[in-house]
């Protein structure tokens, strides 16, 4: 083929590739239905993108992308490319997407892969749920931009409303631990109901961004979309809740600031310690207030 190509756009139907040899093109992105690679020589290239979710086959002659930085592949995938013949050779150049919903958040969940919370991301678990002030609230555990979350676990993620963020997969350094998440996911879409738990759906509602009872179906189930999440509590945890309020008091920066003995919270302040409990009455230590560190001494 002509070097001088810089960019290819290959029917959807396509489901064979070789023999290509392209020494301008630095992006290059394969359909779908594309399960056979068998020679590629693209010396410039830096960015594949990989709609089929199964490696692609490869002949014995493989392929060459000496200047490859990132290959994206559906969610979940990169386990699999990262073991398959030929493709392992990238294991450390993996990548998937996420879009942050119109709220800012979104819930994730990968059951293959570990990822790395992408930069301007932070994701959440929800370690809790307790009756505060006649309200109740789903207490969270925050884990900020670069942990490493593990292949199992769902999380909410925080970020910028409909900016699609792409993140490391099946990366080799050591996970975050997560002791207690009520969140659960699904690889696959279908409907959650396991008998003895009430499900709620992640969204914003009259009460705030939290947790509500799915239109259309009863607390008993939820019906969730492929690599999200939902809240599930035991039936016998929650007596008759029909949703819950997201409290996000979780610290999400590392900044301090210093609060003498003698100054008093005002009206709005409300005082957490550092496992999210509300504390009416502070003394000297670390709280977070309006989600900020602030030490009081």
């Amino acid at each position: 083929m002509n070097d001088a190509i810089s960019k290819i756009i290959f029917p959807e139907t396509l489901t064979s590739l070789g023999l290509i040899g392209l020494i301008g093109l630095k992006e290059l992105t394969l359909p779908a239905a594309v399960n056979s690679l068998d020679y590629a020589s693209l010396m410039n290239l830096e960015t594949l993108r990989i709609k089929n979710a199964t490696p692609p086959t490869t002949a014995s002659s493989g392929f060459y992308f000496p200047k490859i930085k990132k290959i994206f592949v559906p969610a979940d995938a990169a386990t699999a490319y990262s073991q398959a013949e030929k493709w392992s050779d990238f294991a450390s150049k993996y990548y998937g997407e996420v879009t942050i919903g119109a709220s800012g958040y979104a819930t994730y969940y990968l059951v293959n892969d570990n990822f790395e919370v992408p930069a301007g991301c932070t994701a959440y678990v929800i370690t809790e749920v307790k009756k505060e002030s006649g309200q109740y609230q789903a207490k969270t555990e925050a884990f900020a931009a670069g942990s490493i979350i593990p292949a199992g676990q769902a999380v909410i993620l925080k970020g910028t409303a409909g900016h699609t963020y792409a993140y490391k997969a099946n990366l080799t350094g050591t996970p975050v631990t997560i002791a207690k998440n009520l969140l659960v996911g699904t690889a696959t879409e279908q409907t959650l109901n396991a008998a003895g738990y009430k499900y709620f759906l992640f969204g914003s509602g009259p009460d705030g961004q939290g947790f509500y009872r799915q239109t259309g179906h009863d607390i008993n189930s939820i019906h969730l979309k492929a690599h999200k999440a939902g809240l599930r509590l035991p039936s016998t945890a929650i007596g008759s809740a029909k949703s819950f309020v997201i409290d996000f008091s979780t610290p999400e920066t590392t900044s301090i600031r210093s609060v003498g003995s003698a100054v008093q919270p005002s009206k709005e302040d409300v005082y957490f310690d550092l496992q999210g409990r509300r504390v009416l009455h502070p003394t000297r230590g670390i709280y977070i207030v309006n989600g900020k560190k602030v030490v009081k001494e």
